[in-house]
């Protein structure tokens, strides 16, 4: 959890491309430390009760913002490739 709130403190937005069911764990680590959202995953029933507080911290979680099925997750993983080269 101490990484994954590390992580999440450094940037101004995350994107999480992580499997659906690992988003909420993201999500409320963006809610401690009051930073906006985007997934390319459907908005499931946890990651809907969480959408009013994200809104009283005047805080954007995006949802539903992926490609075609699998697209997004491919190139996820070739800059995960290019970044491991670098």
């Amino acid at each position: 959890r101490e990484r994954l709130e590390g992580l999440v403190e450094g940037a101004d937005v995350v994107v999480s491309l992580v499997p659906a069911p690992l988003h909420p764990r993201i999500a409320r680590a963006c809610l401690r430390q009051r930073r906006h959202l985007v997934t390319a995953s459907y908005v499931s029933e946890e990651m809907e009760k969480m959408d009013e507080e994200a809104k009283s911290l005047g805080l954007t979680f995006l949802n539903e913002v992926g490609l075609d099925p699998g697209i997004d997750h491919m190139s996820a993983i070739e800059i995960l490739q290019r970044e491991r080269q670098r």
